[in-house]
C-alpha cells in the first residue's frame, strides 16, 4: 500500500514535469538540435559607472549560452522585476517567452539542461 505522503510527493513531481513538457512543446523554448540553442537577443550593455554595468559580463555569458548566467541576472536582488535586465535573464537571453517559462516554473538551467 502506498502511503498518502508518497502519493503526494509523486504528484508534486508530475506537475513540474508536465509543465516543462508543455513549455517545450508549445513554444520555441527548446533547443532545435542536441547541441544548439535557439538564437538569443542582443544584450543591452550598460556604460561603465552605471550600476547595471555590473551585469554586463552575465549578459554576455547568457547571450553566449550560459543558462546559469541568465538565471543569475533575473534572480539577483538588485534587478527589478519587469525591467530589461530582469526580462533578459528570465527569458534566457530572449530564447523563450517569459509567460511560458514562468507558467512552467522553470529556471533557464532547467529549461536548457546541459547549458549551465
Amino acid at each position: 500500500m502506498v502511503s498518502p505522503a508518497c502519493r503526494r510527493a509523486s504528484g508534486m513531481l508530475v506537475v513540474p514535469l508536465a509543465a516543462g513538457i508543455h513549455l517545450f512543446l508549445q513554444s520555441d523554448a527548446r533547443a532545435q538540435a542536441t547541441d544548439a540553442l535557439p538564437a538569443a537577443a542582443e544584450p543591452w550593455l550598460a556604460e561603465p559607472g552605471d550600476w547595471a554595468a555590473d551585469f554586463n559580463e552575465a549578459q554576455v555569458a547568457c547571450y553566449e549560452g550560459s543558462m546559469t548566467a541568465c538565471d543569475s541576472i533575473w534572480m539577483s536582488d538588485r534587478v527589478l522585476f519587469d525591467t530589461f535586465l530582469g526580462d533578459y535573464g528570465r527569458s534566457c537571453g530572449g530564447r523563450v517567452d517569459i509567460r511560458e517559462i514562468r507558467r512552467a516554473n522553470l529556471t533557464c538551467a532547467e529549461a536548457f539542461p546541459g547549458y549551465e
